[in-house]
């Protein structure tokens, strides 16, 4: 089955950031968490939209990404050196990249799904990584 997104008129997007902390419980899996991200993400936005908002909108999606390497969840990087580190841990490895996104609309009650895909990275140069870290970029993604 494929999905086509067909659009003829100018798309309107408009992005809030909601205010929800994602921490993973210890005894949470890799795709429970990323689950219960998405949909608080999404309860969260949507609970803060006005009636006209919601009415107005045409749907709300929520998403939430994570790399996943030897079952441990891999967020965003805090710093170049643990950028740097992530990096060369997932050099010459195969590791999983797990999005959950929910979508919601006025006339449609919340949907939930995760997709997966296994990505393989060939041996890294640490001149290349460095290279890499130079672009802003590099901190704004799960796994650097």
């Amino acid at each position: 089955m494929k999905t086509i997104l067909w659009c003829c008129s100018p798309i309107f997007l408009t992005i809030k950031k909601p205010d929800f902390e994602e921490l993973q419980l210890s005894h949470e899996t890799a795709m429970n968490y990323l689950r219960r991200n998405s949909s608080g993400k999404l309860a969260n936005v949507w609970n803060k939209l006005t009636s006209a908002e919601i009415e107005q909108a045409q749907f709300v999606i929520a998403s939430d990404t994570v790399v996943v390497l030897d079952e441990q969840v891999i967020e965003k990087p805090k710093n170049r050196q643990h950028a740097f580190e992530m990096l060369m841990n997932l050099s010459g490895r195969t590791h999983q990249v797990i999005t959950s996104y929910s979508i919601k609309s006025h006339k449609v009650c919340q949907h939930n799904r995760l997709v997966s895909s296994l990505v393989s990275f060939r041996a890294l140069k640490t001149d290349e990584v460095d290279a890499y870290l130079n672009l802003t970029e590099a901190y704004d993604k799960a796994g650097a």
